[in-house]
């Protein structure tokens, strides 16, 4: 069942059943020409990002095949910046999807913007579902059974997982979510995947998942990470991130 895929989201989109599949989470190109600043770090495989321009994804298709292969109930968390969600704010209302809620990543640095202002240190990741959301799992947070977590994950890349793409995200932010809205062995579709974060975080979680990358590559580098997985230093992060969450300083 896993599966990375090299090739265009969009025409592999179209062969995935009706709905069949879990969960769809993914970090899509923002529109915003990325560039970053480590010209000098080796590690890294490429400066820019494919169909990064404003216009280069449709949107629409996007969320209308989204809402074609999702499970009744299930849900859609896409990552993003504000200035996105403003472009894309009006497909997001038109489309079939329910808005459920945003959670907020809190990065701890200010990784991009105007240098002549305030330094944004949090991205959102905007959480819609088809129909009324299913109930949270239940998740172990400071040794506590939680029926309800809060929409928020405060933490950036570790040193160890920094595996050179440009807008990398951290394993621990998509566990916390696949931890919460998935069970074993269900299926995750992540249709822009990157740098492979998702189908990571579903190795070490025993879930299924279909990841597609355009970029051959991203599509090499994720592989290349899964096949030099080592399992126990990846489970010990999450769950050192699970037992720790803060919201505005304060450890619940």
């Amino acid at each position: 069942m896993n599966k990375i895929i090299n090739d265009d989201c969009f025409k592999y989109i179209k062969i995935i059943e009706d709905n069949s599949i879990d969960l769809i989470i993914t970090d899509p190109p923002y529109g915003i020409s990325f560039k970053d600043n480590l010209t000098n770090n080796k590690k890294y495989v490429k400066k820019s990002i494919l169909n990064d321009g404003k216009d280069d994804i449709d949107f629409k298709l996007f969320f209308d095949e989204s809402y074609r292969i999702l499970k009744n109930n299930c849900s859609l968390f896409l990552c993003m910046r504000i200035d996105f969600l403003m472009r894309i704010a009006t497909i997001i209302n038109e489309s079939k999807f329910k808005y459920v809620n945003t959670l907020i990543w809190r990065k701890g640095d200010m990784g991009y913007g105007n240098l002549n202002v305030m330094g944004e240190n949090f991205e959102i990741v905007l959480h819609l579902s088809k129909n009324s959301p299913k109930k949270s799992q239940i998740l172990n947070i400071n040794n506590k059974s939680k029926k309800r977590t809060v929409a928020e994950y405060c933490g950036n890349l570790t040193k160890h997982e920094l595996c050179g793409h440009p807008t990398q995200k951290p394993i621990g932010l998509f566990s916390y979510i696949i931890l919460n809205r998935t069970n074993k062995y269900e299926l995750i579709l992540d249709p822009f995947a990157g740098s492979g974060t998702t189908a990571i975080a579903c190795e070490l979680l025993n879930r299924n998942y279909i990841c597609i990358e355009q970029d051959a590559d991203f599509y090499n580098l994720i592989n290349k990470r899964l096949k030099e997985l080592n399992k126990n230093e990846y489970l010990n992060i999450i769950n050192e991130n699970l037992q720790i969450k803060q919201l505005n300083g304060i450890t619940f």
